[in-house]
């Protein structure tokens, strides 16, 4: 840990929030979601939707987001940020959809929430960008021109 002099007051940093602004700065990336944002996301997407979609996610400090495979519609949910610092998120990812076994001799069948996903986005005001039938949510991006405004 490390003290910045903040406003006339001690502050105490840490060095993994050391070394996030320092990542943030060289990739020239800016903040587009706040912990009160991710948090009220979370928190609607637990209590509101019918499952909890599927989602991948990128940190800030890592090279590949997690899962790394992402491409297709998965038959469980995602664990919603579960453990992870809000503050170090850099996206993810979100396919609000899920495949539901009919047995073995039929296909599968995809139930898709992405009306009830947007809801909560226009709701809470969420910008984010649409691509390929997922929903990317970004905590930092360089240019946010490209997204769509949640109250759209």
């Amino acid at each position: 840990m490390w003290f910045i002099k903040k406003d006339g007051l001690m502050v105490i940093e840490t060095e993994e929030k050391k070394k996030l602004y320092k990542v943030l700065e060289k990739k020239q990336l800016c903040s587009v979601m706040n912990n009160t944002k991710w948090r009220q996301l979370k928190e609607a997407v637990l209590t509101t939707l019918p499952f909890v979609p599927p989602l991948q996610i990128k940190m800030v400090l890592e090279d590949t987001p997690n899962p790394q495979n992402f491409d297709n519609d998965v038959y469980g949910s995602g664990d919603w940020m579960d453990g992870v610092p809000l503050r170090s998120i850099e996206w993810i990812r979100v396919r609000p959809r899920r495949l539901e076994s009919m047995g073995l001799l039929l296909l599968p069948k995809e139930i898709d929430i992405t009306k009830e996903f947007l809801e909560i986005l226009h709701k809470y005001k969420i910008p984010y960008k649409e691509h390929n039938n997922s929903f990317y949510i970004y905590g930092y991006i360089r240019d946010t021109c490209s997204l769509i405004k949640g109250d759209s």
